[in-house]
């Protein structure tokens, strides 16, 4: 199991083991794509080790907040958004990619997520911030198997942007036309 590690203050960074024969850029997609299980995971109430989350409290269940919210009961440490956004590659070394968070404001949410801190120290831990080292290293397989050099990822890079440009394009294209109708134009 890999997860993140607190620190001093609300410090909160996951240190990941970078695959071997990678270039940087592909070291930063390796980490990106980390977060996105971590999201996806944290969305569908699933800690680090692939837990439901402890549930929400019966005060926090009846509140305001929740209510405005319009939160249901799988927890997803999700209110705005805004911590899950702002969880970040921060460094990749020849050894490591380290993934955090780009506001110090959010890092001390998920600090107290993660610890069981918070305001006041009422919240249950909820680690969210890793992954099964199983799961890692299926991740890490796929950029390893790769092999790109930087300038292939170059061009994956360019002829996927390329291909997401085509795909919106045709999407707004077909919603012009299902919206205003065919002008024949």
């Amino acid at each position: 199991m890999s997860k993140a590690r607190s620190g001093a203050g609300n410090k909160l960074e996951w240190v990941v083991p970078r695959p071997v024969g990678i270039s940087d850029e592909a070291a930063q997609r390796f980490g990106r794509e980390l977060i996105r299980e971590v999201k996806q995971n944290t969305r569908a109430g699933l800690d680090a080790d692939g837990n439901r989350f402890a549930p929400y409290s019966n005060s926090y269940r009846n509140s305001a907040t929740f209510k405005r919210a319009g939160k249901g009961n799988t927890v997803n440490l999700r209110l705005f958004g805004d911590m899950q956004a702002a969880l970040v590659v921060k460094n990749v070394t020849d050894a490591v990619v380290t993934i955090g968070f780009d506001s110090s404001v959010e890092e001390a949410k998920a600090h107290g997520h993660f610890t069981g801190g918070g305001a006041g120290g009422n919240l249950p831990v909820r680690q969210f911030l890793g992954l099964r080292d199983e799961r890692i290293e299926e991740i890490a397989q796929k950029y390893q198997t790769l092999g790109l050099t930087p300038q292939q990822e170059s061009v994956t890079d360019l002829v996927a942007e390329e291909a997401q440009q085509r795909i919106l394009d045709t999407f707004f294209a077909n919603f012009t036309v299902n919206l205003f109708g065919d002008t024949g134009q």
